[in-house]
């Protein structure tokens, strides 16, 4: 098994781990992004895939995330298990799924998310929580005697794919275990580092 597809078998290892012992939200990552000006935020995403090309998630191409990535691709994300002592830093790139992807991943998700996606401005400034439930409510009456909420045109996926790929373990015997998967212009590379 070559190094890269090493690496992410590792981190579909530790959520499929985490899955097994009924842990919560297994699925969760913290996502960085840089403005235009180089100002970060880190937000929590759910990490709705890992394929051979990178993670997959999910947003609005309005939220404050998918502006950044337009003005910077570049970003990071880091999946944390409490229970496991696992951590995972993944560091690269950014880029929009096509729309087939996107709509694929909406049907799967459940019809109460879908119809917020509808209803949310994501960056757009509320006068009131009763206002987005005014317009939730909207939704739920024109999408009521569908079958299936459309996917709107606003709602888009990305795949960050690697190019460094850390993996951080606690052991209760020994000290921390750090490895870096980095890539290279010759391909993937290993390296232990100090705990």
């Amino acid at each position: 098994m070559d190094l890269y597809k090493q690496a992410l078998k590792a981190i579909r290892d530790m959520v499929e781990e985490a899955r097994q012992m009924a842990l919560p939200d297994p699925m969760v990552m913290s996502l960085a992004t840089v403005d235009a000006a180089g100002q970060p935020s880190v937000r929590t995403v759910y990490l709705q895939a890992v394929v051979d090309s990178g993670l997959v998630f999910f947003t609005s191409c309005h939220s404050r995330k998918a502006i950044q990535l337009a003005a910077n691709p570049r970003a990071a994300v880091c999946l944390y298990s409490q229970p496991l002592a696992r951590q995972i830093q993944v560091e690269g790139t950014a880029w929009l799924l096509g729309d087939e992807e996107a709509a694929i991943y909406w049907a799967m998700r459940g019809r109460d998310n879908q119809l917020a996606a509808w209803a949310s401005g994501q960056i757009e400034s509320l006068e009131s929580r009763e206002q987005f439930e005014q317009r939730l409510a909207e939704y739920r009456q024109r999408f009521d005697f569908q079958r299936e909420v459309p996917k709107p045109h606003h709602w888009c996926g990305y795949c960050l794919a690697p190019e460094r790929i850390e993996l951080w373990k606690k052991s209760w015997r020994y000290p921390q275990q750090r490895v870096c998967y980095q890539k290279t212009a010759d391909g993937w590379s290993v390296t232990h580092v100090n705990p």
